[in-house]
């Protein structure tokens, strides 16, 4: 199991968003839409695996 939180930028502590994860053995991560989680910032890269 996997448990993925986003945090905002800076020293703030509250969790934007989670996403957990149960049975999946690869999560990929970016911007694209097509992503398990789909960060929208143009600093993040398209696809993270």
């Amino acid at each position: 199991m996997v448990f993925f939180s986003l945090l905002p930028p800076q020293n703030q502590r509250n969790v934007t968003k989670y996403w957990l994860f149960k049975k999946e053995a690869v999560i990929q991560i970016g911007r694209s839409p097509d992503n398990h989680v789909c960060i929208d910032d143009d600093l993040v890269s398209r696809q993270h695996i």
